[in-house]
């Protein structure tokens, strides 16, 4: 009698039980989705926009080292400056556009749905050049503008004049046109 009362305490969950968590699971699920989607979109942009500040990083560290102009120009080819930096940039020594010396590294640009555009909204199509010094005589702010070009979304790359890229979130009078 003793094992009998013993073995009916073990055998496990009934079947209302079982439904009973995959219901409350289900519930917290439906509610946890959406918030997830925005984490993730979150992610890409911020990671679209680690990829334009390592290589203004990298552009400068080159500069230095090389004690020589380095450039980050637009491209579609990975060879010429040509097109806007959303399709792909190339880093080269120089600051030629139209004869680019050494390519030091060539990137393919945003994902599909990302844009790079300038504060004003236009598409960038304008080279950077850092000095040997690493500083840089043309800097200015690259939007990463988000899949659904939201603005109040949209993450900002400024390279002020001594050459560091910082990053901003959300400045009033940016623009992100597809």
């Amino acid at each position: 009698m003793l094992g009998d009362s013993i073995s009916r305490k073990l055998s496990g969950f009934s079947l209302i039980e079982l439904m009973i968590v995959i219901m409350i699971m289900a519930v917290a699920l439906a509610i946890a989705a959406p918030s997830f989607r925005s984490i993730i979109e979150s992610n890409r942009l911020r990671t679209e926009t680690n990829k334009l500040v390592s290589a203004y990083g990298a552009a400068k560290s080159e500069a230095i080292k090389r004690n020589t102009s380095v450039s980050i120009c637009p491209t579609l080819n990975g060879t010429d400056c040509d097109g806007t930096l959303d399709a792909g940039w190339m880093m080269h020594v120089g600051n030629d556009p139209n004869s680019p010396g050494d390519i030091l590294r060539v990137s393919e640009g945003v994902s599909p749905g990302f844009t790079l555009r300038t504060a004003a909204g236009a598409a960038v199509t304008e080279s950077i050049r850092y000095n040997p010094d690493g500083s840089v005589s043309n800097g200015g702010t690259v939007l990463v503008c988000p899949t659904d070009n939201d603005v109040s979304k949209a993450l900002g790359v400024t390279v002020d004049t001594v050459g560091l890229p910082r990053v901003r979130q959300g400045v009033g009078g940016w623009v992100c046109l597809p």
